[in-house]
């Protein structure tokens, strides 16, 4: 019994400290902010960028298109289109190609 007391006080340390770094190095690789999460973080950011530049673009040709349609700037053959599309109506001798942007 003595040299199993004696034992215990020699590495008492040892094992707390191993204990600690398995409890810290688990959560550094598991937790709410380990590298796990890190990375699936760092891929949702990607993925909303990505979205982002999309998104971009569609609103800079829909601008484009709504400034040619103000008073001050009126393109008269996207005007004519406009208008055959929401009235549906045009003409026997004419042709529609209608052209998705």
């Amino acid at each position: 019994m003595f040299s199993l007391l004696n034992y215990m006080k020699r590495t008492w340390a040892g094992v707390f400290f191993f204990t600690l770094f398995v409890w810290f190095g688990f959560h550094l690789w598991q937790g709410d902010r380990g590298y796990y999460s890190y990375k699936q973080s760092q891929d949702i950011k990607i993925q909303k960028e990505q979205e982002y530049a999309a998104l971009k673009t569609k609103r800079e040709k829909l601008e484009n298109r709504v400034k040619h349609l103000r008073p001050t700037s009126l393109d008269a053959d996207l005007l004519d289109e406009r208008v055959r599309i929401m009235l549906n109506r045009m003409d026997d001798h004419e042709y529609l190609l209608p052209i998705k942007h």
